[in-house]
């Protein structure tokens, strides 16, 4: 099989010998796959400088079995730079997608929602808003689509000024129940629109999102999320305790 200028994100590269990597991508056509890159790691190899995260590639491979080679990649743009917390954010995206999806199943319309969080985060958008929005097309390309716009019954609409408890093998439910989690009307139609914007709505969305995900996990851990948890935790010691650490 022979594939030509393919749209693809890096998304992780693994050492596969001293000289070659392999390289774990999430493709526009194909899904996530990965692709073997000969002689990636020696200094005038073609890929130095190109296979790098969060910038659109084009490539070119070919080869049978679960690893074909890469023979040819280029960026189509320059360089995406994303700094500060907007980057743990970006690899936030790359670890959900290794950690969730399967190789070689196409999710068209996830790999587009990838491209415009990239940007997003490469130009200061807002984080909450963005990455909710990834986290819930991902769940519906998983086939967990959340419930929100509607209660359990799929009939009765959500209303705004109403509080839910969140069952995720029903959605909304309209009583407040021990152990599931309680969001608002307003929260759930906000992330709905996609149109996050109140304290509530990202503290609540984000809340949900992430109970959700966990529950596909199977017990993997988040690293990227947990590493940025610690650095915020740290930033907001004080100085001396800080300094001492």
């Amino acid at each position: 099989m022979r594939v030509t200028r393919e749209d693809c994100f890096v998304l992780r590269t693994t050492p596969f010998s001293e000289s070659s990597l392999i390289v774990d991508v999430l493709s526009r056509n194909f899904g996530r796959l990965n692709l073997l890159a000969k002689g990636a790691k020696q200094t005038k190899s073609q890929y130095r400088g190109v296979l790098m995260p969060f910038q659109l590639l084009s490539i070119n491979w070919s080869g049978k079995g679960n690893v074909p080679t890469m023979t040819t990649a280029y960026l189509q743009n320059d360089i995406v730079e994303i700094r500060g917390e907007f980057l743990y954010s970006a690899y936030h995206l790359n670890e959900l997608l290794v950690k969730l999806f399967h190789t070689h199943d196409p999710h068209p319309d996830l790999f587009e929602t990838y491209l415009l969080a990239v940007n997003e985060l490469a130009n200061c958008g807002k984080i909450p808003q963005t990455l909710r929005i990834f986290e819930k097309l991902l769940l519906k390309e998983l086939g967990y689509a959340l419930v929100l716009e509607t209660e359990f019954d799929g009939k009765s609409p959500v209303l705004a000024n109403k509080t839910y408890s969140y069952e995720f093998d029903k959605g909304p439910v309209p009583v407040l129940t021990e152990g599931s989690i309680s969001i608002s009307g307003r929260t759930l139609l906000a992330l709905a629109s996609g149109n996050i914007s109140s304290r509530q709505e990202e503290k609540e969305s984000r809340m949900l999102l992430e109970q959700a995900i966990a529950r596909y996990l199977e017990g993997k851990e988040l690293h990227c999320r947990n590493v940025y948890k610690q650095t915020l935790r740290k930033r907001e010691m004080p100085k001396s305790i800080s300094s001492a650490a």
